[in-house]
């Protein structure tokens, strides 16, 4: 076996491990991921990477991820379209990188596995390097949509976030390229998303009414233009006027939690027209 199989045996296995420990019962994907990682039939690897596409676990997705390597190209193409079932977009890159491979089926496979993550032309497409700014309100909503945000643009094969969601943080010490130099130099597109939250509660005898407002501004970052702007709002209406605080900002970050994914839309659309 060689090194490569053997390292990231260990690491299948530290993530089984973790996924099964204080359980007395294994976990219903061990002996799948047990067949595809250490045996020697490709019939039986290959059946394991076909049963495996109905978890989502994380052992599942490394062990898949790892059989894109597989010798055999049956058990590759397997392996692509078990993940593309599963949906995780970590795995991206790595089905894109099996368009070059060898095996014509393995190529096919990726082509159709890469669907489920925006098609094949997703591997190509421009890169965008996205910062995330929220100000305004309180630090927990300010956290709560930032993140929200982020994890958004983490999921979005256009964007690249880096290390940090900040340009002026400069390179790191893993020898990347320095983002704010990329988008300066104009070999990466750069888009900043500034968003500013305000929020108000009113109450009355009969009722209390929260309202929540997010003001989003699109920047291009090589240029520092604005390129767009809008402001998103938000209502939630209790029946009572004696609602807790505790039970206001409960129903506050609702109603922010509803307004992040409308706000994303806004910067999807502008990097749809980005070439």
């Amino acid at each position: 076996m060689s090194s490569y199989r053997q390292q990231v045996r260990i690491i299948v296995t530290w993530l089984l491990a973790l996924a099964v420990s204080g359980s007395a019962i294994a976990a219903p994907y061990e002996t799948l991921v047990d067949s595809l990682m250490k045996d020697e039939k490709v019939r039986v690897r290959l059946a394991a990477a076909k049963g495996l596409a109905r978890f989502k676990d994380a052992p599942v997705v490394a062990a898949l991820t790892f059989a894109l390597k597989d010798p055999d190209g049956a058990v590759r193409a397997q392996a692509a379209v078990s993940l593309s079932q599963i949906g995780d977009a970590s795995v991206f890159q790595a089905i894109c990188d099996l368009q070059r491979d060898t095996d014509q089926l393995v190529r096919a496979a990726a082509d159709t596995a890469l669907g489920a993550f925006g098609g094949a032309g997703a591997c190509t497409a421009a890169k965008v390097f996205v910062t995330v700014e929220v100000t305004g309100d309180a630090d927990a909503l300010r956290k709560r949509v930032q993140d929200g945000l982020v994890g958004l643009a983490a999921r979005n094969q256009r964007v690249t976030l880096g290390r940090t969601v900040d340009l002026t943080a400069g390179a790191d010490s893993s020898g990347d390229p320095d983002p704010r130099a990329e988008v300066e130099a104009g070999r990466l597109k750069g888009v900043r998303l500034k968003v500013h939250l305000a929020s108000s509660v009113a109450r009355t005898a009969a009722t209390t009414v929260i309202t929540c407002e997010a003001a989003q501004s699109v920047y291009d970052l090589r240029i520092n233009a604005l390129r767009g702007s809008a402001t998103q709002r938000g209502a939630i209406e209790l029946g009572s006027g004696n609602v807790t605080d505790q039970a206001v900002a409960a129903q506050m970050a609702g109603c922010m939690d509803a307004l992040t994914p409308v706000l994303f839309r806004g910067l999807s659309e502008y990097l749809d027209r980005l070439k």
